[in-house]
């Protein structure tokens, strides 16, 4: 065995020798040179070099220990790399066996690369070169110092380790070993060292926040505990909160449910069995500390939404202090209020004697076409399932709709109280209708299939009862043809032509069933402004656009870019928002004569956001 020479762990060697401070030009040219990315998931790439005002590098200064890493063909040392970097980012796998090559070329010796898969504790024992969160304990004593934008390399025992906050901090400090310690290294008899008098490196970056502390606890190096049962709003509020801290200050927390071990001290998100249930009201939200956890809770949707906001946006926002710290008696409780702009107000309070949505769902693909993830659809469906309990609307008519949401969504509608209302047809329904059965009764319904068009665009009907006036209204479900690649965008448009004509046919076949003038509202995704000819035949044809008729209601486009899904964190950290007008909408409400429109909104609350490109429209109406 090649000669180790006497070492100390990292933690022990940062408090044994003082930190020299390293401003080499040459250095810092060497590792600003080229432009490392890594990503965060598959929705956002991050330029990695930080500015050289917000960077330390500081080099350890030891008395000569150091180990012969390759000799005249022969080494000891063996590559362990993290199975998560191994398997997902073959950039680094690159990067490693160009050091490979470096230590051949310079010693006439190989050293293997290998996933820390095949980890045992023989290997353990054993002079390596470890790459990220490898299993081994050496990885795991410098992880646990570092922020997302750190990086290290140095020698722990008979380990040189070289680590990172995340894969790009990883991949900069290989950048380094393989400049800095392999090529900038004179090797004489084909002897190669790594010394950590000279080659250590812990680089550290600045952040608005050095750290968020309750008491004398820093909130990074916790857990987050969640209900084991968590629900959506449970869900969603910790897993954005973890990638938020870690994109906004370096901490990696890791997410676990109430069913494991307690820890010293907790962040608790929701009523864990870690503590006594807490009552809130629908739209109010707690943040306390509490003995030796911090504590977030909310009532419902709305409230975790606004928590959420309030926690990035004011709690831990920059104040100009390095550290920031709640105090042990800290309690903070308030509600949640609705606002018109986002919809929001409609939650509590019902403005008619009915409620129609409409949600174009986004159901028939996963991922986008250009292969960024858009999130899960189960994970979507919860949202959206969320927001149809949060408003409560008596009729709900969805586009989209395909046959991957209708066994889950359907079997979960139900569990909400709603009733599918039947196809009457061997075509699959891609626009369904569901109705509260409490508020509403079925009268009759059918479905029509546009002409003429290579996809199913289609209309779905109803015939409802009021139960509560005896009224009876007409509701139905539309999706128009969309500018497809299948068509050019003169045949689009005249296919909108086209699917305007039929509905406006269907509506007075539905009429001549016996139901005379019976008002009718028609809510779907229909492709185009209000301003083109298909929807100008609608209003022509005595139909009227409920925004524009609504006593009460917000002004906004409705439909978004996707929003992206960090599969890494389990959590959309790139949302995009509508920036129109209605006047730019291509999700509309018509109603004719005999209803009156209260209120008519687009929601633009965050689920709405995350769960589809098209935020849903409700309507609330009188029927005359």
């Amino acid at each position: 065995m090649l000669p180790v020479m006497k070492t100390e762990g990292v933690l022990q060697m940062f408090l044994k020798f003082k930190y020299v401070k390293v401003i080499s030009v040459i250095l810092a040219c060497v590792l600003l040179c080229g432009a490392f990315v890594g990503c965060n998931g598959n929705d956002e790439v991050i330029t990695t070099e930080p500015a050289a005002s917000d960077t330390e590098s500081d080099t350890v200064s030891s008395d000569g220990e150091k180990v012969v890493l390759a000799s005249n063909g022969k080494t000891d040392f063996f590559i362990w790399v993290a199975s998560e970097i191994y398997a997902n980012y073959p950039d680094v796998i690159k990067q490693l066996n160009d050091v490979v090559t470096l230590i051949k070329n310079k010693t006439d010796a190989y050293v293997k690369i290998s996933s820390d898969v095949s980890y045992s504790v023989t290997a353990s024992k054993k002079p390596a070169i470890l790459i990220g969160d490898t299993r081994f304990a050496e990885s795991k004593q410098v992880s646990g110092e570092m922020k997302t934008k750190d990086y290290y390399v140095g020698l722990i025992k008979d380990k040189i380790v070289i680590n990172g906050g995340d894969v790009d901090g990883v991949s900069k400090a290989i950048r380094y070993f393989y400049i800095t310690v392999l090529s900038s290294q004179k090797v004489v008899d084909k002897t190669m060292y790594f010394d950590s008098a000279v080659h250590t490196l812990h680089q550290t970056e600045k952040y608005d926040i050095n750290s968020i502390k309750f008491g004398d606890v820093e909130l990074g190096k916790l857990n987050i505990v969640l209900p084991k049962n968590a629900n959506v709003n449970e869900r969603d509020f910790a897993y954005s909160l973890r990638c938020w801290l870690y994109k906004r200050y370096g901490y990696r927390m890791e997410i676990v449910d109430d069913s494991t071990a307690k820890g010293e001290h907790e962040v608790l998100v929701g009523n864990t069995n870690r503590h006594s249930a807490m009552s809130l009201e629908e739209n109010e939200y707690s943040i306390s500390v509490s003995g030796e956890a911090l504590c977030f809770a909310a009532g419902g949707m709305l409230s975790y939404n606004e928590m959420y906001s309030y926690v990035t946006g004011t709690l831990f926002k920059p104040t100009g202090l390095a550290d920031y710290s709640l105090p042990s008696s800290y309690s903070y409780k308030t509600a949640a209020t609705g606002k018109v702009d986002d919809g929001s107000w409609l939650l509590s309070e019902k403005t008619g004697q009915v409620r129609m949505m409409s949600y174009n769902v986004f159901g028939n693909i996963v991922n986008y076409d250009d292969g960024t993830s858009t999130g899960p659809i189960e994970y979507r469906q919860q949202l959206q399932l969320e927001m149809i309990s949060a408003y409560a609307p008596d009729v709900v008519g969805l586009q989209e709709f395909s046959q991957k949401n209708y066994k889950n969504v359907t079997a979960k509608m139900n569990g909400l109280g709603y009733t599918l209302v039947p196809n009457n047809s061997s075509t699959w329904n891609n626009n369904p209708l569901f109705y509260n059965k409490k508020t509403l009764e079925l009268v009759n319904s059918g479905y029509h299939v546009y002409t003429g068009i290579e996809e199913q665009k289609a209309a779905a009907w109803a015939v409802f009862t009021v139960k509560e006036t005896g009224k009876k209204f007409v509701a139905i479900s539309t999706h128009f043809m969309w500018n497809s690649t299948k068509l050019t965008t003169e045949e689009a448009a005249e296919a909108r032509k086209l699917n305007a004509k039929e509905l406006l046919k269907l509506v007075s076949e539905i009429r001549a069933l016996g139901y005379g003038e019976l008002p009718v509202i028609m809510g779907g995704d229909y492709n185009c402004k209000l301003e083109t000819e298909p929807l100008q035949a609608i209003k022509q044809a005595g139909f009227s656009c409920a925004r524009e008729v609504a006593a009460r209601k917000n002004d906004t486009n409705g439909h978004h870019t996707y929003s992206r899904y960090d599969n890494e964190f389990e959590a959309y950290s790139i949302v995009y928002t509508p920036n129109k007008k209605h006047s730019s909408a291509i999700d509309h409400m018509f109603v004719s004569s005999g209803i009156t429109v209260n209120s008519f909104a687009a929601i633009t609350l965050p689920y709405a956001l995350y769960a589809s490109d098209h935020c849903p429209t409700v309507t609330d109406f009188i029927v005359n």
